[in-house]
């Protein structure tokens, strides 16, 4: 069926997995932003918003997989609704500027910034494996009986810091595959921006093999929406027609947040 739809594209670890489910938050933050835009679009007497996902991209394999949140669409925007209350009465009198929108005038926190408050363990325990990884590679050389107090204290430094390492270093590869399809579904070459990095660009090609096969089709890209009774904004990576029957959807509910391996 096509329908109007609100995806947002991630980049994760191991999302082929069938223990993957996909960040919690996720799910709530797509059902933000479509709520925003059906605000909008019947203001204007525009077609309303009746899908969203989420298409995530396996950092190492570049394999697609989509989690089709529409069921689910009206009791995550309430989940919204409750972590944006608390975020008003117990975080925004002493926020930051730096994640809010301007609006008439006024500031709105971002989408991304209310679900900030809310816990991710699976954070926390990639955290922990990131630092035995570290601690791993540096047995040998701890196992030494040269190694001095002073050089295995930096080692077990380098390991608690290690998970930073490792975020940028993901960052960079989901920015990379990021703006490839946001530049391919403008129109453009992407190809400059993939060039020599072969883990974005396999994420690339996966992503427009499943983008056949659910005939995307773009309406707008990094759509801005606000909305101004709950008094909060975000910018959307996509805003169009898919099949979510197409062949090639590996479309699936979300799910609870378990056993979680992501960035």
């Amino acid at each position: 069926m096509r329908r109007l739809t609100v995806l947002d594209w991630k980049s994760g670890k191991n999302v082929g997995d069938p223990k993957f489910a996909g960040y919690t938050e996720h799910p709530i933050q797509v059902s933000a932003y479509a709520e925003a835009y059906n605000l909008e679009a019947h203001r204007l007497g525009k077609e309303r918003v009746t899908a969203s996902g989420v298409v995530y991209l396996d950092k190492e394999t570049g394999d697609p997989r989509f989690i089709d949140t529409t069921a689910e669409m009206e009791a995550n925007f309430m989940a919204f609704c409750a972590a944006r209350e608390y975020f008003r009465l117990k975080i925004e009198p002493t926020a930051s500027d730096k994640r809010f929108y301007k609006f008439e005038n006024d500031k709105f926190p971002s989408v991304t910034t209310v679900l900030g408050i809310l816990d991710k363990p699976a954070l926390i325990q990639w955290a922990a494996n990131c630092a035995v990884d570290c601690i791993r590679e540096a047995l040998p050389e701890i196992r030494k009986s040269k190694t001095s107090a002073e050089r295995i204290e930096q080692l077990l430094t380098n390991a608690k810091k290690n998970f930073r390492a490792v975020s940028r270093k993901a960052m960079d590869i989901g920015t990379l595959i990021h703006d490839a399809i946001q530049t391919h579904l403008a129109g453009a070459d992407p190809s400059k921006l993939l060039d020599g990095n072969d883990a974005a660009q396999n994420g690339f090609l996966a992503f427009l093999e499943w983008a056949k096969g659910v005939k995307l089709e773009p309406v707008a890209l990094e759509y801005k929406v606000y909305h101004p009774a709950l008094r909060y904004a975000g910018t959307f990576d996509f805003l169009g027609y898919v099949d979510l029957n197409g062949n090639g959807a590996a479309a699936e509910p979300a799910k609870k947040e378990e056993d979680l391996d992501v960035f």
